[in-house]
């Protein structure tokens, strides 16, 4: 399997874990939270950015990629500091504006950037041949 291949089958991946990570506790009633997501969500992340820096792809495919790889790591990360933070200073809102606005506007923007370069790249290719 090549490395662009590779890339893709791990965007899709992240995709799916969201989507499972947003409907399963709500399809199966589950209780408390969806921290059984957020691990592997992590891990998808920096595997993401670091295949996607091997890449030898289109730039801007691999900037989304990065993006949408360390967006996803961003979770974990903002919650790991933010657990940290909380036994210190209990009413810091900074890791609160990064989780609830900026990683999912990332994860947003390098997902339909993804998207949409990689469409171009593949019509592109196609029109070539």
């Amino acid at each position: 399997m090549t490395r662009t291949k590779l890339s893709w089958v791990l965007f899709v991946s992240l995709l799916a874990l969201i989507a499972a990570g947003l409907t399963l506790p709500r399809l199966l009633r589950m209780g408390g939270d969806s921290r059984t997501f957020i691990f592997p969500l992590g891990v998808l992340g920096i595997l993401l950015v670091v295949i996607a820096a091997r890449v030898k792809t289109a730039g801007w495919l691999r900037f989304f990629f990065m993006l949408v790889g360390l967006s996803a790591f961003g979770l974990p990360a903002d919650l790991f500091v933010h657990d940290q933070l909380f036994k210190i200073w209990p009413a810091e809102p900074v890791t609160y504006v990064v989780l609830f606005y900026i990683l999912p506007l990332t994860f947003v923007i390098g997902v339909l950037g993804t998207i949409i370069t990689g469409l171009a790249y593949l019509f592109s290719k196609s029109a070539k041949n």
